[in-house]
């Protein structure tokens, strides 16, 4: 399954702020912010979860170590994978046969064609 790299905002920061900080803990990726591609909304009822996902076009500048947590390499498995667009396409749509793979590539597919417009 893959995923965005992102997470949660916190106390104080706004929310470029926030993601140039989760760039850069999961990625190891310091980043300029271009633009504001869109807000989603969705569910994960498995875990009974309700999130507002903020997606936003980032030109990286420098790649370095990145830093995740413990929870994050031990109970979320967190890797990076570099993919083309057309590649990473062709992986959520394959992942789209179970339900939490459906409701990430329902979630994902769409920015990443907005990201590719807006390039």
């Amino acid at each position: 399954m893959i995923e965005t790299a992102g997470g949660g905002v916190e106390a104080g920061e706004d929310l470029n702020t926030a993601i140039r900080r989760e760039l850069k803990e999961e990625l190891g990726a310091d980043v300029e912010v271009l633009c504001k591609i869109g807000v989603v909304s969705d569910y994960y009822n498995l875990i009974h979860r309700h999130n507002i996902n903020n997606y936003f076009l980032c030109k990286v500048k420098t790649l370095e170590d990145k830093h995740l947590t413990q929870d994050e390499i031990e109970d979320f498995h967190l890797s990076t994978l570099k993919l083309g667009y057309e590649e990473a396409l062709v992986e959520y749509e394959r992942c789209r046969c179970t339900s939490l793979g459906r409701l990430v590539a329902n979630r994902e597919v769409p920015v990443l064609k907005r990201a590719k417009k807006l390039l």
